[in-house]
This record gives C-alpha cells, structure tokens and sequence, in this order.
C-alpha cells in the first residue's frame, strides 16, 4: 500500500516537473552550480552522468525525495528543482528551477549498464536548506556525497571528507602525491594512469583511503605515507643504500640519491622488515623502487 502510494505521489510530481521546466517525459538533466549540464534523471529514477555512468537514484516519499547513490549511501534531497547536500547547500539544479542562464546541452552518452543497488541507509534529518552553492562539483557530489563542509544550522556531521586540499606536486608518474600541507600519498599502482595526468594546484579532496579530483571527478585509492623522515647513511652506484642502519638494494637504478638526502618511505618498512619498497627523496622528490635486504 505505501509503495504504491509513493509511485503515485512520484507520478504526479514528474508530471508537474515536466510541465513546470518543459522538458521531455522520460529525462530531466540537472545542471551544476555553474549552469552546466552535468547529469540527468532518467524515468526510472536513476541519475546518469553525461558520459552514461549510473551514480546515484532519486528516492521518493510522501514528504520527501532522497538521493542515494548505487551502493546506497545517503547524499541528499532533490526539493524544489534543486539538489542539496548534508550541510542544506545547493548542488545543482533543473532549468527552471533557479534564474541562472544554462549552457547548450551537448549529446549524451549511451547509457552504461545499472549495477546492483546496495542496502539504503537511513536519511539523516534535513537539515534548514541555504541560499549558497555548495564549492563541490555536482559530479563530485554524485560520486562520492561529500561537502564543501559549509554546515548549516541542523546541518548533519558530513561524510569525513576533507576538500579543502589541492596537489603540489605530482612525482614518480603519478605514483605519488604530495599535497600542500606536506602529506604524501602512495597510489594505488591500478590508479597511476589516472594520477599521472593530474596537475599541481588540482584542488582534492582526502576520504580516508581515497584521493578526489575535484577539478575533473576522477579518484584515486592511496595510502598515506608516514611523516617520519631519515638520512641516507651511504649511498654505492646508484644501486645501495644504507638507511637507518639498514641496508636497501635498487630494483634497477635509483640516480641522484645521494648521502646525506633526507627521505620518507611511501610504502614498506625503515627497518628493513619488508619484501620491497619505495622511497621519497625529499630533495627531488624522486622516487626510488628497491628490494629490501
């Protein structure tokens, strides 16, 4: 009975959205903050990206309409034509919805094919909605849910994602990331051809085991290195090193690493008790792959 009553109330209000903003009866796009055709609602409920990913659904009931993406993660509300976030901030939006001018819609992708949807957690309380943009990209948002941390009163504690980094550099093609307050992330070695191509000064956002391009929505998994930093005691043809009384072997060749250099293991141990690793001259920020002995 309730799921019944939930597809009528849906129905009339897809109706009332297809005349209100003039659009076709089995898709709405939605815009980014920006104005810019990012996504849209198919007549299922699902919401594709442009390029045809599924990332999230809409979730209708008798007072509200959630949106949760595939794994059945909370991200927020569609009301009134306008996507908002946990902290009551606009997303994005349907023509017509705010007085913003919108670009051309360009052709969209064949749709992928819809996975799985995960167990729906439950909605937080919505929290008094906001005059204001969120600073995350609609994409982003659909993606991962994650806020510009702008809380409003009511406003529920956010995803844990912290958005407000940007890269300083990129090393060792992508395998490493250093951002600007001095961390340094290992990727994960199946995601290096996505964090080579990213730039310095891309603004990111850190989810735990997770690095977000805010700039284009690509992720990437990492693992933190460890701050502790230690001397290379001695250094033989570019092949043997002695780091913290240990000795390490080059996988090949490690140039430039000279005594003295301050360095960081990105991933295996100082002490030696490793198969391999990698480490981090913070001189210049090269990389060097070795066997650990």
């Amino acid at each position: 009975m309730l799921g019944a009553r939930r597809t009528l109330l849906f129905t009339v209000w897809w109706c009332l959205c297809v005349s209100a903003y003039g659009r076709s009866a089995d898709e709405l796009t939605l815009f980014d903050s920006k104005g810019e055709p990012t996504a849209y609602i198919a007549e299922d409920l699902t919401i594709y990206l442009w390029d045809g990913d599924p990332v999230a659904y809409l979730f209708p009931s008798s007072a509200k309409i959630d949106i949760y993406n595939l794994d059945g993660k909370h991200l927020g509300w569609f009301e009134r034509g306008i996507i908002r976030d946990h902290d009551g901030n606009g997303v994005g939006f349907v023509k017509g919805a705010v007085r913003m001018t919108t670009s051309i819609e360009p052709i969209k992708s064949i749709k992928s094919i819809k996975p799985i949807k995960g167990i729906r957690e439950i909605a937080p309380i919505k929290p008094i909605f906001a005059s204001e943009w969120s600073q995350i990209p609609l994409v982003v948002f659909l993606k991962t849910g994650i806020t510009s941390g702008r809380r409003r009163p009511g406003a529920q504690v956010s995803t844990g994602c912290d958005a407000h980094h940007w890269i300083s550099a990129v090393s060792d093609g992508g395998r490493i990331l250093i951002l600007e307050d001095g961390s340094i992330w290992a990727v994960n070695a199946v995601d290096v051809v996505t964090s080579s191509i990213w730039l310095p000064i891309s603004n990111v956002s850190v989810c735990g085991n997770k690095i977000i391009n805010l700039d284009d929505g690509e992720a990437v998994g990492a693992s933190r290195a460890s701050s502790s930093t230690y001397v290379i005691q001695a250094s033989s043809n570019d092949e043997t090193f002695v780091i913290n009384g240990e000795i390490f072997k080059a996988k090949t060749y490690c140039f430039n690493m000279e005594k003295g250099d301050r360095v960081i293991f990105a991933s295996g141990s100082p002490s030696g008790v490793c198969t391999s690793a990698e480490i981090l001259n913070l001189r210049t920020r090269d990389v060097c792959s070795v066997w650990c002995e």
